[in-house]
């Protein structure tokens, strides 16, 4: 068994700080609810290291009642009916805390061995004996709550010590290693067996199935984390709450970035507790804001209820923000640049039917002149772009788009025929192509499903008709949300996701730059199909009339983006190689020829423009 070195505390992380913390919950419903019964547990707790200043809720509709209560763990949470039919349900949580969080005293924890503390633990506590002499004398009471031990050393729904914990824990936690040694000895473990990877777990994910994986999220490390110690005799709790988060160097702080968080806090002989994080490789400090601490996520879940509806189906949207308050609000000011450090880099790619394979030559110019991403934001054709080139920004993966591009073109994936068309068109009455196009051609091509799972950040846009505003897909499946972004009104039906109905991002985002710099990025490169580089000519007919006006829609969005981006910003809108695009591209016109001279004239053109200004 090797020594586990202790860790040296930043004096920083345990200073007295006060913080402002928001949490906004939002459901949105395709049809009306006409009741909702929740609890919300969002309420900061009481601790030795934390002091509640201020805490509302506010819950829209206004419920019929709202009530507060204190569970079992002492743990504060509000119960809520809401009776008034709605669409869209809101929960908003403020509080401001004053955190101040010591370093764990690890010499002291490392007088016991993990053995020594779970016998002393079963046993009550340390004891002492009520005289001075002691000898012969009854043992004095518990010095630690035996009840409360027991019930966080016993097995939960979502903490089964099975006999694949036990191995796992046993190897990180023998009886013999220092406590203090071995509580960094979890962490440190855990953080590097495991890849921290958005969605490819969910609250029913079992413990050896995520042994199995060796992927998760911050819940299913401090659930390891918690079976492990109780494998050994270490009570330990899961903890729920929040940690500041700071945004990259020379950036500042993008509103409701911040997320939830939970880690895991360990019980010791003298009955204190001590608080580890295992998916940030640190025991906790001045960062972390406590809600509430159970047994398993079951017991602090922020948020749960039942709903009736006749509807199917709803979307969720998150914000959270953790801002400390004795310093500039990272919000508005940005963050020390680091000297020499890299510029984030993002990739836009803007939609227009067939003709989007004039970003495929781009793709290739860009990576042979050797500019990755760091970031892929997508809108209709675009996403398809996109999703591969965040999936693999590679020379290899141009080859697969542009076989891709030619193939389909070429094979008629994406045009069906006159006959099929007008029929489907007379039976739908609203699209004359397969709604199954698009997502077959995804995963036909695409190897990885989600988009969490993608090596680089991607993000695409489509338009939600329930709300007539935009929809960024930033987590989930990627050939639904890829096909929504390309629902180009009239070609494919509106789809259906979460109970919501999407059309084409170019509706709401054509090329969406603003997105970009909404994420960070300080370096754009904006890959188009050509047509923006083309003024528009006044209508002389009553199709040219929709044609302009379509147009106009497309452009003026793009246009004003451009027009506003800050000067520190460098942006390069790529040349498309072609003196004249058509007007409008569909995805069902195009011949193989046509789609291999646009990528090589894009090619040529862009490679002539990265060398003169990249």
């Amino acid at each position: 068994m090797s020594t586990v070195p202790h860790p040296v505390p930043d004096p920083e992380h345990h200073s007295r700080r006060p913080y402002e913390v928001t949490h906004r919950t939002e459901y949105r419903y395709a049809e009306y609810v006409t009741d909702s019964f929740g609890r919300a547990m969002l309420a900061p707790r009481e601790t030795a290291h934390q002091r509640v200043l201020e805490h509302t809720v506010e819950i829209t509709p206004e419920p019929h009642v709202l009530s507060e209560h204190v569970d079992h763990f002492g743990n504060l949470s509000h119960f809520y009916e809401v009776r008034t039919p709605h669409t869209t349900l809101s929960v908003l949580k403020r509080s401001v805390v004053e955190v101040e969080w010591p370093a764990p005293d690890l010499a002291r924890l490392d007088g016991w061995s993990v053995g020594e503390a779970a016998e002393i633990i079963a046993a009550g506590g340390i004891r002492e004996h009520t005289t001075e002499e002691g000898v012969g004398d009854p043992p004095s009471p518990p010095t630690l709550d035996l009840v409360e031990a027991t019930q966080y050393v016993l097995p939960s729904q979502l903490v089964d010590l099975t006999d694949e914990v036990e191995t796992y824990a046993r190897q990180v936690l023998p009886a013999d290693r220092p406590l203090g040694q071995a509580l960094v000895a979890l962490y440190s473990q855990i953080y590097c067996d495991f890849r921290y990877a958005k969605g490819t777990t969910s609250v029913k994910t079992t413990l050896p199935e995520l042994l199995a994986q060796r992927e998760g999220v911050c819940q299913d490390f401090a659930h390891l984390a918690v079976g492990c110690l109780r494998v050994v005799g270490i009570p330990a709790r899961y903890v729920s709450g929040y940690i500041e988060t700071m945004p990259p160097p020379g950036k500042t702080k993008l509103a409701g970035s911040d997320a939830t968080h939970a880690w895991v806090s360990a019980m010791t002989p003298d009955g204190g507790w001590v608080d580890l994080d295992p998916t940030n490789d640190h025991f906790a400090d001045s960062r972390y804001v406590v809600t509430g601490w159970g047994r398993d996520f079951r017991d602090v879940s922020p948020l749960k209820g039942v709903i009736f509806t006749e509807g199917r189906g709803s979307t969720l949207d998150v914000a959270v923000d953790v801002i400390r308050q004795d310093r500039p609000d990272p919000a508005s000011t940005p963050s020390a640049p680091s000297p020499g450090g890299p510029m984030t880099t993002a990739f836009v790619l803007g939609g227009g039917g067939v003709l989007g394979a004039t970003e495929v030559g781009m793709l290739r110019a860009l990576l042979e002149h050797g500019i990755t991403p760091d970031l892929v934001v997508g809108s209709s054709i675009g996403s398809i772009n996109g999703a591969f080139v965040a999936a693999d920004p590679s020379s290899a993966t141009v080859a697969r788009l542009e076989e891709l591009w030619v193939d389909v073109v070429r094979s008629g994936a994406l045009r069906a025929s006159p006959v099929r068309q007008a029929a489907r068109l007379a039976r739908r009455g609203t699209h004359v192509m397969s709604p199954g196009t698009i997502p077959r051609l995804v995963t036909q091509y695409l190897e990885t499903e989600l988009i969490e799972d993608l090596p680089v950040p991607f993000q695409c846009v489509a338009a939600e008709i329930e709300s007539a505003r935009s929809h960024w897909f930033t987590a989930g499946e990627i050939a639904p949300a890829v096909a929504a972004s390309c629902a180009v009104p009239g070609l494919f039906a509106p789809v259906e996701i979460g109970g919501l109905h999407y059309l084409d991002g170019g509706l709401v985002h054509s090329i969406p730059v603003g997105r970009a710099l909404e994420l960070g990025a300080d370096r754009i490169f904006v890959l188009h199909v050509g047509r923006v580089e083309q003024p528009l000519s006044v209508p002389a007919t009553p199709w040219d009339v929709g044609m302009v006006a379509f147009e106009i829609a497309r452009r003026h969005r793009f246009v004003e983006e451009i027009a506003t981006v800050p000067e520190d910003v460098e942006l390069h809108v790529l040349p498309s190689g072609v003196e004249r695009s058509p007007a409008l591209a569909t995805l069902s016109v195009g011949r193989g020829e046509r789609v291999s001279d646009r990528i090589t004239a894009a090619y040529e053109a862009t490679a002539d423009h990265l060398a003169l200004h990249a």
